[in-house]
């Protein structure tokens, strides 16, 4: 079972992929009070968490720039030159 989610803002679109690996509870749920279990359940659980993750991310780093009146080409021109766009990570 694969979660996916899906944003979509004019002509941009860009899908968040859940991934089992890596997804730490302290990451996500605060108020849980215990690791996802080894169990079906449990690994959609991590595969939800890591796509909120994601997209936590990805609206505020589109806030953040937003705020600084920065464009999307502007903002990816500086996350190229800076090392940090998103094609070199995948």
């Amino acid at each position: 079972m694969a979660v996916e989610a899906k944003y979509t803002k004019g002509d941009e679109e860009k899908i968040f992929t859940g991934s089992k690996e890596g997804v730490k509870i302290e990451d996500t749920d605060r108020n849980a009070m215990q690791e996802p279990s080894n169990t079906k359940l449990g690994d959609l659980r991590r595969e939800i968490m890591s796509v909120q993750k994601q997209v936590n991310v990805f609206l505020t780093e589109r806030m953040e720039a937003e705020k600084n009146g920065k464009t999307d080409a502007e903002e990816l021109e500086r996350k190229m030159l800076d090392g940090n766009d998103e094609e070199a990570e995948e």
